[in-house]
């Protein structure tokens, strides 16, 4: 598992985009989807590369995930999660359910 922390999530966000990661995933009937062009992925579909955590600077509670994954058409993208009592558990179970990409990193 790869933990990664940043500045904040816009920031990284930012980061991301410059290298080319502009797609964004939401997950809905236990599938990833992606916002842009609607194509469907299921967890086995889909490699986690990376994880980064953030905390609010003003509000500790305001805590998130930003998941950078990999399709198996090789496209990539950021998937985002609040952790802790305000988590998305769809978001947590369909991760739980893809794999950790081993080696490549960004």
């Amino acid at each position: 598992m790869s933990f990664h922390n940043m500045n904040s999530l816009s920031q990284t966000m930012s980061r991301l985009r410059d290298q080319g990661i502009k797609e964004e995933y939401m997950i809905r009937n236990e599938n990833l989807i992606n916002q842009q062009t609607k194509r469907q992925f299921t967890p086995e579909e889909v490699s986690i590369k990376k994880q980064y955590r953030f905390e609010g600077e003003s509000n500790p509670s305001d805590m998130s995930i930003l998941y950078l994954l990999e399709t198996n058409s090789g496209e990539e993208g950021v998937l985002i999660n609040n952790y802790g009592a305000d988590r998305d558990d769809s978001v947590s179970n369909f991760i739980k359910r893809a794999e950790w990409k081993k080696g490549k990193t960004v």
